[in-house]
């Protein structure tokens, strides 16, 4: 519920995040917590206007994401900068490769070396 202003961000942590990091979390949630192989559904009045993954598909262990079959665990995904409107079609936003997908797939980058210079809390747009 609400509006995210234009230029602005929402950045939702599970609560266990390391304590440096608190100060980029939006919202701290015990219930983000993700393995790798689930689906989120971005929705505007009760209708899906962007989705990860396939709801009530199971993948496996994880989503094959820009052709990679474990980008979806322990993986940073950041949204291209030119991806401009969200899309309900995974298979358009996974892609099968680093340049048909709408994703950056930062490899074997640990969860707990994430920091503000990898853009949590922020996200640039070049449409």
């Amino acid at each position: 519920t609400g509006n995210l202003a234009n230029n602005s961000t929402y950045v939702v942590c599970n609560s266990q995040i390391d304590a440096s990091l608190t100060s980029f979390c939006t919202a701290l949630n015990a219930v983000a917590n993700f393995n790798g192989d689930d689906a989120v559904t971005l929705e505007r009045a009760s209708a899906v206007i962007d989705t990860f993954g396939i709801v009530g598909t199971d993948p496996g262990t994880s989503w094959t994401i820009c052709g990679d079959v474990n980008a979806g665990v322990d993986h940073i995904l950041i949204r291209k900068p030119n991806v401009a409107s969200p899309t309900t079609n995974w298979a358009t936003s996974a892609g099968t490769n680093a340049s048909d997908c709408q994703w950056n797939v930062l490899i074997g980058t640990p969860i707990a070396t994430f920091s503000a210079n990898q853009n949590m809390g922020s996200h640039t747009f070049t449409p």
